[in-house]
């Protein structure tokens, strides 16, 4: 057996040892699409936030939310909902606090 044989033997052993360690550790990785209709689903059943953020978007377990919300309570828990599903790395919040302009006000000139 060649030096060279004897190395790539030893760097497929070694690949699948990490492997196995992280496969052991943090279970399958979820992939990108998952992440999203997770986050998706969470964030539905938070209130119904979906109407509110209208956009999840997910690289590499990060998660981009777009939208508008009316409070800033609203904002942190859907970031806070995002956050706790599995497989997410990371949020980027890009939602506006855009508080309800009471009825009575939208007929006042």
């Amino acid at each position: 057996m060649t030096y060279d044989a004897l190395d790539s033997v030893s760097r497929a052993q070694f690949m699948r040892s990490i492997n196995s360690i992280f496969s052991e550790t943090t279970g399958p990785m979820k992939n990108d699409l998952l992440i999203q209709k997770d986050v998706t689903a969470a964030l539905d059943l938070q209130l119904g936030l979906t109407s509110a953020v209208t956009g999840v978007e997910v690289h590499h377990g990060f998660v981009h939310l777009a939208g508008r919300v009316q409070t800033q309570a609203d904002r942190s828990n859907a970031e806070r909902v995002a956050m706790r599903v599995d497989g997410v790395t990371g949020i980027d919040a890009d939602i506006d606090v855009v508080p309800a302009i009471p009825p009575r006000a939208m007929h006042t000139r």
